[in-house]
């Protein structure tokens, strides 16, 4: 049988500050108060609170109130959520290194993904920017704007390929680009579902394009040399544009839309067979915005662009730790535990 321990007793120490007498200036002395590595700032929480604050408030999603009534029936800790807000400003101030850390390791990258979703601050509509890549990083940043200009700004320095829906924003960004191929075969199979019977050709059309993408896929997944992955991507390229321009000039045929679409990417498609490592879906991204849906439903977003600030610092680091298979609130820990000799009395 399995069963859970008890909850342990909540741990009070006292530490003692010795005040003195010094001849120099006439005075006495006391030192200011200063637990580094072990309370958070000029609070009297510990640094192991904190930290489980933050894995409840980031991996938990836990509103703010469930964590107050937590820590009161689990602990008998009377906080209040004015205080946990406090705490948890406290521990993102404290991992802003390591967050521009993760950023900076992200824009080194090869390859990345990015991907957006939306987030209200004060009841105003805004959105969460996600970067990732394969290795583990991930990077969030909240804008109240959706425009290509907040991509350009974050993928500044980036020299690798991004992978990216084909959302217009990213349209402008000067790095090599992967459009997902989820996204376009999903409308493929829309479209087919649709128009398939009313419409002669259609059938093969659409079999004609997914054959493209599979071809793409075997030849991405091998080692052909790069002369091979060149030629192939020429080949795969033309192959589309072809098929593409088919119905591109046909106004009201239900594969236009799809096929202006191909056309305008169509040097963005096939990135994946000419560039190792380059997957061709934006899956990563889509996954990495997916727990701020769930957050956003849970709580309706952030009070205060300061509040959605600590939450996107909260969010990298837990959602890196998280992604690399380490603990998150042993690394926590590690981040905010510093050496001192200071020793409770």
């Amino acid at each position: 049988m399995l069963e859970l321990p008890p909850p342990q007793p909540l741990v009070v120490t006292n530490y003692i500050y010795l005040k003195r007498y010094c001849p120099g200036c006439g005075c006495y002395q006391t030192p200011a108060p200063g637990l580094p590595g072990i309370a958070i700032g000029q609070s009297h929480f510990g640094v192991g609170l904190v930290a489980h604050l933050g894995w409840l408030r980031t991996l938990g999603k836990l509103p703010l109130a469930f964590m107050v009534s937590y820590l009161a029936d689990l602990y008998h800790l009377g906080i209040s959520e004015g205080e946990v807000c406090y705490l948890l400003d406290q521990l993102a101030a404290q991992g802003q290194a390591e967050a521009e850390q993760i950023y900076q390791q992200l824009i080194a990258s090869p390859s990345l993904h990015i991907d957006e979703t939306g987030w209200k601050v004060n009841g105003k509509s805004g959105y969460i920017w996600a970067m990732a890549n394969s290795s583990g990083l991930r990077y969030y940043h909240h804008s109240m704007s959706r425009a290509g200009a907040v991509a350009r700004q974050l993928l500044t320095g980036f020299a690798g390929v991004f992978h990216s829906d084909f959302y217009a924003g990213y349209n402008d960004c000067i790095q090599q680009r992967q459009c997902c191929w989820v996204h376009l075969l999903r409308d493929l199979h829309q479209l087919g579902a649709d128009y398939n019977k009313q419409v002669a050709g259609l059938e093969q059309w659409l079999a004609g394009v997914r054959r493209l993408y599979r071809v793409g896929k075997w030849l991405g997944e091998r080692d052909v040399g790069q002369e091979v992955r060149e030629r192939w991507y020429q080949r795969l390229v033309e192959k589309l544009g072809e098929l593409a321009r088919r119905y591109r000039a046909q106004e009201g045929h239900p594969a236009q839309t799809l096929s202006k679409r191909m056309l305008d990417h169509e040097h963005e498609l096939f990135v994946y067979v000419r560039v190792v490592g380059v997957s061709a879906d934006n899956n990563l991204a889509e996954r990495s915005v997916r727990p701020w849906a769930v957050g956003r439903k849970i709580s309706g977003g952030s009070r205060s662009e300061e509040g959605a600030a600590t939450r996107m610092r909260l969010q990298t680091l837990f959602g890196t730790w998280l992604a690399k298979g380490l603990n998150p609130l042993a690394e926590c820990l590690r981040m905010l535990t510093a050496k001192t000799s200071l020793q409770p009395l």
